[in-house]
């Protein structure tokens, strides 16, 4: 019986102790999920706060957290969406509202913003819905009043739009939005008085901002009002002293007013402060021809360059026009249908025109009425139905494509705390392994050039200098100091250590990707010691990669055989390895085969769905393709996964 006794103690003190951990599972499970639920809150609240201060691409990733960790909450993808309006990601903003409102179909936030996207994409009708779906939710929101306005104004139909800003300001009564809106509104219908009546009430609402002074020194301009305007001009520059826009504007009212070396001054503080204000170097370079000093025609060449709007010289030169003269009065008399009468007058009128200065053309006077005509004011309101310029096709401007660079190897140094963890890869795990993590290899696009780390890859090939004298048959050491030659700069050096390492080991993947990168640096090194130094700074920055391309080619057929060759091996070791889709891609793109490039950046993004440098690349491609609404997404996505200068491309060439 005690054996039985004992055995039933021992079974019911089991049962007691599971039901004691089963107990405290759960109960660590439950602190686990309400933790859970507190981070979620607290990254939500982190990505509003990034949101409110402007940093939007901070906000972007804070709700990435969220959504990867709670994908059903309709918060996130609006927020994310909201950010995305505001960095011009259109397309991508429309992707999250979407997802918003499929998740929460009663939300009037998504709506209204969502029917902001609608405008911005030129979509009106769709926006117009959408408005109305948020006041059905919300009637009393002075926003949504105000962006329907603006929605109306879009479609010229101003008065309603007008009717639409009042109604916004009865909400809100100090909307200082509509207010500006408004007054835009009035300034479309020239109804001057009612305009700066509200740009009045702008600066009451708002005296130290420099908006309302802006606003309502362009409608003087309009009424003619140039000195009004240059007193408004003035206190937006005291209020903002890096508003460019102001001093452009100030620039033009002192044009007018054919003062034009203070004009000059103002232009060239404006092109101080944005280097990209195309109509700044377009007036200053009036002003300059107007005065007959050296640089306007340097000043044409940059607007032109900036904006192909002004590719057009604003008037002839006096020999321009004088040789014009004569060929038209050539082509006169050569008129076969002339009579000999009517010749001989002709002839005998333009003979006492020479001889009579008089009557002819007053050409400084001609310049300064065409001067006058040519001025071109900046406006950063943002002004519906304001008629554009028909914008030149992608494919025919000035566009500085930079691909992101290829992937390769490269080392932590330990001690340098600035270094950045590339991406995980097993091969490059497994090498690491082998060594010890001594030194430790990463997979990265970006490689280290300061002077701690160069002297760090020096020792390295040191060491791997030593390696090799004691053991010269080990295919890594070769590969290892390859690496460090490679990054360096040494690259002929690198490429005969990983010949050496594919020699013995016809199997080492890393080798032939690295050799592969080396030869594309090699080539690209001796191609940018041929690039012209001459070229200033802004005109470099300018120069399209493309047509620096059709003029020499960067790869030659032989190198190209010998690269494609490599990645292919590397390919074919490894299918899935994405990293050698797309430096192929890259290649592709550098020899104008882009819809190979095109198919090899898909065949990367397949195999990882967050390769952010493959959208990048694939985005660039498709913007020069001219697939604008495609390339627009992918660089979406890319900005999503955190490539930031995603949202620079988009904002220039997908709008």
């Amino acid at each position: 019986m005690k054996p039985s006794f004992r055995k039933m103690l021992f079974l019911l003190f089991t049962l007691t102790m599971m039901q004691k951990i089963h107990t405290t599972i759960l109960l660590l499970l439950m602190s686990l999920a309400v933790s859970a639920q507190l981070n979620t809150n607290h990254v939500i609240h982190t990505g509003r706060s990034r949101l409110y201060f402007g940093n939007y691409t901070g906000a972007i990733e804070s709700f990435n957290m969220v959504i990867r960790m709670k994908p059903y909450l309709p918060e996130p993808y609006f927020y994310r969406g909201v950010a995305k309006l505001n960095l011009d990601d259109f397309y991508g903003a429309l992707s999250d509202l979407n997802q918003a409102l499929e998740i929460k179909p009663f939300y009037p936030e998504a709506y209204m913003y969502r029917g902001v996207v609608h405008y911005n994409l030129a979509e009106y009708s769709l926006a117009m819905e959408d408005y109305s779906e948020a006041m059905k939710l919300d009637g009393e929101n002075a926003d949504i009043y105000n962006n329907r306005g603006i929605c109306k104004a879009g479609m010229r139909e101003f008065n309603d739009a007008i009717d639409d800003y009042t109604l916004s300001i009865e909400l809100k009564p100090k909307n200082f939005n509509a207010y500006l809106n408004r007054s835009i509104a009035y300034q479309l219908l020239e109804e001057w008085d009612k305009a700066i009546a509200d740009c009045n009430q702008l600066i009451r609402i708002r005296p130290n901002s420099p908006m309302g002074y802006m606003s309502r020194g362009l409608i003087k301009i309009e009424k003619e009002d140039f000195a009004g305007a240059l007193r408004d001009f003035d206190m937006a520059i005291y209020l903002d002293p890096q508003n460019a826009y102001a001093y452009q504007n100030r620039g033009m009212v002192k044009q007018q007013l054919e003062s034009f070396e203070a004009a000059i001054m103002d232009y060239t503080s404006a092109i101080n402060i944005d280097n990209r204000m195309a109509s700044a170097y377009f007036n200053r370079g009036i002003a300059r021809e107007m005065l007959r000093v050296e640089g306007y025609q340097k000043d044409y060449d940059n607007a032109a360059l900036l904006d192909t709007r002004f590719s057009k010289r604003p008037w002839l030169t006096a020999e321009e026009h004088e040789k014009q003269q004569q060929q038209m009065q050539a082509a006169w008399l050569a008129n076969p249908n002339l009579k000999e009468k009517e010749k001989e007058e002709q002839k005998e009128k333009a003979d006492s025109i020479q001889g009579k200065p008089e009557l002819k053309i007053d050409l400084d006077e001609l310049q300064k009425r065409k001067m006058k005509a040519n001025l071109v004011v900046e406006d950063n309101r943002d002004i519906p139905g304001k008629e554009a310029f028909e914008s030149a096709r992608i494919q025919d401007q000035n566009i500085n494509i930079s691909l992101l660079h290829l992937f390769g190897i490269s080392a932590i140094n330990k001690n340098n705390q600035n270094e950045t963890f590339g991406y995980f890869s097993m091969i490059i795990e497994q090498l690491n392994e082998e060594y010890n993590y001594q030194p430790y290899l990463t997979l990265t696009n970006e490689t280290n050039q300061s002077a701690n780390s160069l002297e760090f890859y020096n020792n390295q090939i040191l060491i791997f200098d030593q390696l090799i004298s004691q053991n010269n048959q080990l295919s890594n050491n070769y590969l290892y100091r390859g690496i460090f030659k490679f990054l360096i700069n040494d690259f002929n050096v690198a490429i005969n250590d990983f010949s050496k390492a594919i020699e013995l080991n016809e199997r080492n993947l890393l080798a032939y990707l690295m050799r592969a990168n080396s030869r594309v640096m090699q080539i690209e090194t001796i191609e940018n010691l041929t690039y012209n130094p001459t070229l200033s700074t802004f005109q470099q920055s300018q120069q399209s990669l493309l047509s620096r391309q059709n003029k020499e080619k960067i790869l030659s057929n032989e190198a190209l055989d010998e690269i494609l060759t490599d990645y292919s091996i590397v390919l074919y070791m490894n299918p899935d390895f994405q990293f050698g889709y797309y430096n192929r891609a890259n290649i592709y793109v550098k020899n104008e085969r882009y819809f190979e490039a095109l198919d090899e950046y898909n065949k990367a993004i397949k195999i990882d769905n967050e390769f952010a440098e493959a959208y990048y690349n694939r985005g660039l491609v498709k913007i020069l393709l001219n697939d604008i609404s495609s390339g627009a997404k992918d660089l979406s996505r890319a900005g999503e996964l955190g490539i930031s200068e995603s949202y620079n491309v988009i904002k220039r060439y997908c709008y």
